[in-house]
């Protein structure tokens, strides 16, 4: 009998190997699947610059670019909040650049919340979808904020843009590689993680709810 629990054991402890080695595997396919389309739309920017005859802003782009890529071909697939948003910070002068004062932003954040694990560049996908379908097919100038607040037990990291706004069939379409891949790795990074997009008075949000995990302490059984 202690034999078979030995082996129902070691059994248990296998499968638990195999999910989790599985998770660790899909969670790096999902990120390597965001990183070439980031990088091609940057180098269109790059292209611009050069077409408009702005040297010298090719040069610091090509700087922040540099940045840029350290920080997306560094082996660790996981980052802090704090990091992330530096890194949305670069991504975002890089847009500056392109847009010019088509595009204003800002990106606040409290110093408690930056220490915050999270999947690296998670949130780079829902700011270049702001982008990409809110200010670029705008005819007026946009602003864009990217902000991190608590709600009760809950962190609110919110993307907000003034811009044109998605249209359903491009949210839901096939070809919404970005909006999934974030979906799928929120799964992986936790079940009570949710995302919500939704359009409210002319501005378009993006929220990422997380939970606070509530912490743990040990009872030594004094009572005062």
């Amino acid at each position: 009998f202690n034999r078979m629990m030995d082996q129902v054991s070691d059994l248990k402890i296998h499968v638990y190997e195999i999910q989790l080695e599985k998770q660790q595997i899909k969670m790096k396919f999902l990120s390597q699947q965001i990183q070439p389309h980031f990088i091609i739309n940057t180098i269109y920017s790059f292209i611009t610059l050069n077409q408009i005859g702005e040297q010298e802003a090719l040069n610091d782009a090509f700087y922040s670019f540099a940045h840029l890529l350290r920080y997306v071909l560094s082996r660790s697939r996981e980052t802090t909040l704090g990091a992330e948003l530096d890194f949305l910070n670069d991504y975002c002068s890089l847009c500056l650049l392109r847009f010019g004062n088509r595009l204003s932003y800002e990106i606040n954040c409290s110093e408690e919340f930056k220490s915050l694990s999270m999947p690296k560049l998670l949130l780079q996908p829902l700011v270049e979808n702001a982008v990409i379908h809110g200010i670029e097919p705008s005819e007026v100038p946009c602003k864009l904020f990217v902000e991190a607040e608590r709600h009760g037990n809950s962190l609110y990291i919110l993307i907000e843009d003034d811009g044109v706004g998605f249209k359903e069939e491009e949210l839901n379409s096939p070809e919404s590689i970005g909006i999934k891949n974030v979906e799928n790795r929120i799964s992986l990074w936790g079940p009570d993680i949710r995302l919500y997009i939704y359009r409210i008075d002319g501005r378009t949000i993006q929220v990422l709810i997380v939970p606070f995990k509530e912490e743990k302490h040990e009872d030594t059984g004094d009572r005062r």
